[in-house]
């Protein structure tokens, strides 16, 4: 990217040029809106995962038990399956010069739809 190749900043212009389209491509899918398609917030999902499979068990008719329960709850506190197992890394735009604030915009539309409270 940077050893006499494509500039960062020319880069990062075009893979956000690329995410942009495939958002909107996203976005305006109808299936976005069929019944069958169950949507929820992903900080509702991380503060309670159970909890939040158990009411989609029940909105689907779907039968939950106490095996149910205790086997997610098994996964979820098994070491191996947490995310930070391999360490953490903060990803950051400003190699790339770009102002994610600014450039970030045409996300709008998805997080008022996905993110919002």
């Amino acid at each position: 990217i940077n050893a006499g190749g494509i500039p960062r900043e020319a880069f990062a212009k075009g893979m956000i040029a690329d995410f942009e389209h495939r958002i909107g491509i996203v976005m305006s899918e109808p299936l976005m809106d069929d019944p069958r398609v169950r949507h929820f917030r992903f900080d509702a999902f991380i503060q309670d995962p159970v909890g939040l499979m158990r009411t989609v068990y029940e909105e689907w008719g779907l039968p939950w038990s106490a095996e149910t329960q205790a086997n997610m709850h098994a996964w979820l506190d098994n070491p191996g399956n947490d995310s930070s197992r391999y360490g953490r890394h903060r990803y950051t735009f400003a190699p790339f010069g770009v102002d994610w604030e600014v450039e970030g915009k045409f996300l709008d539309p998805y997080r008022a739809r996905y993110l919002s409270a």
